[in-house]
């Protein structure tokens, strides 16, 4: 039989969760006071996939339950407390990966933090009429699989783990094993910070060894609700066979075009700053100009103004043959690396701040065909905008990724729009702008083109659940 002592606690429970707060801190995920848990119990990271996706079911349904206002406090805190950390995982990931550069990852991270949206992106719908009343809520997904790439590492996580927890779901990861060990510590950390404002433990969580195998399982796990990949065709390919419904981000080769009207001063600078941000890591960065003959001289020469190693002939030559094997694929250990360690082995010396090659080519070059992510950028002279935008879709493959312009012709930039029929679009701004770096709109790690949900966002990682309410509540 209860004792009144028990039964007065009973009472105190139900009524907390009658009114949506959590009933005590070992329910919402705090750690227990009376013993240490296992790390994995608190930090996110476990031996095998059943355990971290039954944690983060368990950590779904306790946090789900908190007040929608209490979830935005959480993750404003969060996003305070992973500021701190932001140089140390930029460097980890680069000496872990080694590929891009600290400082850009460092702004990533930065940005991921600040302009990724939380709760006020997501809306509750209602109407009243003689009927009585109709509301549609924003309900979320439950667990997601995240598969991540060693392009953006820790900024998907951060990203992932605002955006994804705004809609009041939890995240089990796979890694890139290249990346595994600096994403492993920077859910650790959000975990951390979770914990610290008030959620469960475990709204993120991973393996300690990620694997191709590791990434099919969890595609294939039964208590996986959604799946978002970011990851080449072959992953996405795999995905699409889970009988899930799937999120996936797709490759991209975006063109910029410059024409006869543009502001060339900015321009070169824009370019410039685009292509080489992370080593032109992101698949957002200009790949490949297309440049109207007229004015094509002045851009060269602001791109070299702002930092830009233009090659002769016989330097794009050599820099063809390091690049491209040849069975016409993108030499992998080229990949990400610095313009002047590039630039070093075909005997070309310069300072670390020269941070982008450029080459004039043909616009069947295997450097405007193929998605580099190597900062070497192949600028094409055209006749006319006409021709310029002709080129320009050809080289973007039909990805419907990104695409970029510079011209001061509204008609003309609308033109381009309609025609590139991409998910992101820039005009007289670099390829971070349509990320929101120095620029409105929010920003996201993962595009999802192949299945069409663009920009992903917390409103991205909800569904809505219609509740009818008739013959009450109505109008007169």
């Amino acid at each position: 039989m209860l004792d009144e002592k028990q039964i007065q606690e009973i009472v105190q429970q139900v009524l907390r969760e009658v009114q949506g707060q959590p009933a005590s801190a070992q329910q919402v995920g705090g750690p227990p006071k009376q013993a240490a848990a296992p790390v994995g119990a608190q930090e996110g990271v476990f031996a095998d996939l059943d355990a971290a996706v039954k944690a983060a079911r368990e950590a779904q349904a306790q946090f789900s339950r908190l007040p929608f206002q209490e979830r935005g406090r959480i993750i404003e805190e969060v996003r305070r407390s992973m500021y701190p950390h932001c140089r140390a995982l930029a460097e980890a990931t680069v000496r872990e990966t080694g590929i891009g550069r600290v400082e850009d990852k460092v702004t990533k991270n930065q940005l991921a933090l600040d302009k990724s949206f939380g709760i006020e992106d997501i809306e509750t719908r209602c109407e009243s009429g003689g009927y009585g009343i109709m509301l549609e809520e924003m309900a979320p997904f439950g667990v997601i699989g995240s598969i991540t790439p060693v392009t953006n590492p820790t900024s998907s996580i951060i990203n992932h783990m605002i955006i994804m927890p705004a809609g009041g779901n939890t995240v089990v990861f796979n890694f890139h094993p290249s990346a595994a060990a600096c994403c492993a510590e920077t859910l650790r950390l959000m975990n951390r910070a979770y914990i610290e404002a008030g959620a469960p433990a475990n709204i993120g969580t991973t393996i300690d060894k990620p694997t191709i195998k590791s990434a099919i399982q969890l595609m294939d796990h039964p208590d996986i609700d959604l799946l978002v990949v970011t990851g080449g065709p072959a992953v996405v390919e795999r995905a699409m066979k889970s009988n899930k419904r799937v999120l996936a981000a797709g490759p991209g080769n975006p063109p910029v075009v410059v024409d006869e009207t543009a502001d060339l001063e900015l321009a070169g600078r824009e370019i410039v700053a685009g292509a080489a941000l992370d080593n032109n890591l992101l698949c957002i960065c200009e790949k490949e100009v297309f440049v109207v003959e007229t004015v094509a001289d002045r851009l060269i020469e602001a791109m070299q103004k702002n930092g830009a190693r233009l090659l002769d002939a016989r330097e794009t030559a050599a820099m063809e043959k390091l690049l491209i094997t040849s069975e016409d694929k993108v030499n992998k250990d080229c990949i990400g690396k610095d313009a002047c360690l590039i630039l070093s082995r075909i005997g070309i010396q310069v300072p670390p701040s020269v941070k982008l090659a450029i080459c004039e080519v043909g616009a069947d070059h295997p450097f405007v065909r193929h998605e580099m992510m190597i900062p070497v950028l192949a600028i094409v002279r055209v006749r006319n905008f006409e021709e310029a935008v002709a080129g320009a879709k050809e080289a973007e493959q039909g990805f419907g990724h990104t695409a970029l312009i510079f011209s001061r012709d509204m008609e003309r930039i609308t033109y381009y729009a309609r025609e590139m029929r991409v998910n992101l679009f820039a005009a007289n701004g670099s390829c971070a702008t349509t990320l929101g770096y120095q620029a409105e709109g929010c920003t996201a790690l993962t595009i999802a083109g192949p299945t069409g949900e663009g920009v992903t966002r917390p409103r991205t990682f909800v569904r809505n659940r219609r509740v009818v309410i008739n013959h009450a509540l109505h109008t007169t």
